[in-house]
């Protein structure tokens, strides 16, 4: 899924979310290792939810829309459907690939040889000449269309193969790419259709077989089932219970007024609050605007941090090719832009600007391909041991996270001390780790490969120490520039982002009643009830914490005087002892 709609996705994340974009590494690993809830919209009956799944995975049923309603079939369909027996749907969507004509001799042989008639969607043209047994059909809802057929034949994707079985019709997949293999492997496996002919080796026999098979007791039957099962189902409702379950409320509700959404953080008072709240307690004059910081529910940068190891020459690759566009492409698109300015003073200094930047870019991102390659060859010299260690596995340790300066350096601390803790116990605890797994021989082997461990350890852990500390400054740079991001493009003006604009009227009570309860009214919208209550609840809430930071100031000055009170006892005490005779 992810090779065939990363570009998408990632365009989405930019372009909508102002997100940065996920490679192969991240993106395959994101959802497990993040444990995002997420619901798979199938039917538990078709495929149920294996065992070893966590419980934030869940499997809803299949969506449908009900289109048969208010659909009028054509009278050439309505007659061909009476003329015989029932036919067999085949359609393959435009997934056919460049030669639909190979696939089209092959279905019509096909039926020729089984003598079904059919129900063709795709495939032929206007041009072609279809033999008196198969009928022609353009755009019809599946869900009126399948419960006049015998059997379903298509390409295999999920839709299709949920209205076919809804219809209780046995189903033979055609797969092309992606999930279809799945899908007709499902259907085989539940007993509703034969064993998936895939349609890069279509051919004549196999597909006429396929039609034999559809046609047996056991294939309608075992679809008959599922479709009485789906019956029982509503994959949309499972889905948004689903949906709504795994939603963090009580972090996305702002705490006062928790019918918004909080989108503002006020740490001075350990509160998640909404835009409306917000403008509530600024135009009151209960907060200042600058107290106000961004909120969010979950912060997902810690997950964009790759910290596995990659092949050498990886990162500088990378950055390299940042470095060249660059350097060689935004640069000469900036001075295109200068040259055609109107003003000869703008173009200078904007062509002058975009060299600047330019060459300023390109050389960061060869200081960090640089970085980078070092990093990758000291994990590399990391894994050494791995060739001439039997028991290496008896060192390896979970990688650090590093997510800013500090891990960073708590990481590079680790790595000189674990480097060279394992050079010299491993004189000890190698020999004994192969003891016990493979006796006398596992024991010399042990001992054998702690020798090299005894200079190679702690060389790699010095090494792999400048590796760890400039991450961290890596990571402590991309936090810093994400925190300046928050406080100025992401930041609302808030007093001056009324939810409505002010009438004339307004604007003259507003001059004549200052009260704070008008002015927030007047600024969010919300009605003087909401806004009163607003600002008593914040109020309480602040004069709860000025007590409690009042009575912990007071406990620490008490405290410090008390311990003042005791080294004056004691000092006079000492005094006393020295001053006597004895």
């Amino acid at each position: 899924t992810w090779s065939g709609m990363h570009d998408l996705i990632n365009e989405f994340r930019k372009e909508s979310l102002g997100l940065s974009p996920l490679h192969t590494r991240q993106a395959v690993r994101l959802m497990i290792d993040e444990h995002v809830p997420h619901t798979y919209c199938w039917s538990p009956s078709l495929v149920p939810k294996p065992a070893d799944w966590p419980s934030h995975i869940d499997i809803s049923g299949f969506f449908f829309l009900d289109l048969a309603t208010n659909y009028k079939p054509p009278e050439d369909l309505v007659r061909f459907l009476e003329s015989g027996n029932q036919p067999i749907y085949i359609g393959f969507g435009s997934i056919t690939g460049h030669d639909p004509q190979r696939i089209l001799q092959i279905v019509l042989k096909a039926l020729e040889a089984t003598g079904y008639r059919a129900i063709l969607s795709g495939l032929a043209t206007d041009t072609d000449k279809l033999p008196h047994n198969v009928y022609r059909i353009g755009n019809c809802p599946h869900d009126w269309l399948f419960k006049h057929v015998a059997a379903v034949c298509h390409h295999g994707g999920a839709g299709t193969t949920a209205a076919g079985l809804r219809a209780g019709k046995p189903t033979i997949i055609v797969p092309f790419f992606g999930d279809q293999f799945f899908w007709g492997s499902m259907i085989s496996k539940s007993g509703a259709g034969p064993t998936p002919v895939p349609g890069k080796h279509l051919n004549i026999n196999d597909l006429a077989e396929a039609f034999r098979i559809a046609h047996e007791p056991d294939k309608r039957e075992a679809a008959h089932k599922l479709s009485v099962a789906f019956q029982h189902e509503n994959g949309c409702e499972a889905a948004v219970r689903s949906f709504h379950a795994n939603l963090p409320l009580s972090k996305m509700r702002s705490d006062l007024e928790p019918s918004y959404c909080a989108y503002f953080r006020l740490n001075d008072y350990n509160l998640q609050i909404s835009i409306p709240v917000a403008q509530v307690l600024i135009a009151a004059g209960a907060i200042e605007e600058d107290q106000l910081k961004s909120y969010f529910t979950r912060d997902w940068s810690a997950s964009m941090y790759d910290d596995r190891r990659h092949i050498p020459i990886h990162g500088f690759i990378k950055h390299g090719r940042k470095a060249f566009h660059s350097l060689f492409i935004d640069t000469p698109k900036g001075l295109r832009k200068a040259v055609g300015s109107k003003s000869l003073t703008t173009g200078t200094l904007d062509g002058t600007e975009c060299i600047i930047k330019g060459v300023g870019k390109s050389l960061g991102h060869v200081y960090v391909g640089c970085l980078s390659f070092y990093g990758e060859i000291t994990d590399a010299l990391e894994g050494l041991p791995e060739l001439y260690d039997p028991y290496s596995d008896s060192d390896k340790r979970e990688r650090p996270r590093i997510e800013d300066f500090n891990s960073g350096a708590k990481a590079a601390e680790l790595s000189i001390w674990h480097g060279f803790k394992d050079g010299v116990t491993g004189l000890v605890t190698k020999p004994q780790t192969g003891y016990k797994r493979h006796g006398f021989l596992g024991g010399a082997a042990g001992a054998a490969a702690a020798i090299p461990n005894i200079f190679i350890k702690p060389a790699v852990g010095t090494l792999a120490s400048l590796t760890w500390l400039g991450r961290g400054v890596y990571a402590e740079t991309k936090n810093l520039s994400r925190r300046k991001d928050d406080n100025s493009n992401n930041h609302l003006t808030v007093l001056h982002s009324p939810r409505y604009k002010r009438s004339s009227s307004e604007s003259r009570i507003m001059d004549e009643d200052t009260s704070p309860e008008n002015r927030a009214l007047l600024e969010s919208g919300l009605s003087i009830d909401i806004c009163k209550k607003i600002l008593n609840e914040f109020e309480q809430i602040k004069n709860q914490y000025n007590s409690k930071n009042s009575s912990s100031t007071n406990n620490n000055e008490n405290s410090k005087r008390t311990k003042k009170t005791k080294s004056k006892k004691t000092l006079q005490r000492e005094r006393s002892h020295s001053a006597s005779p004895y």
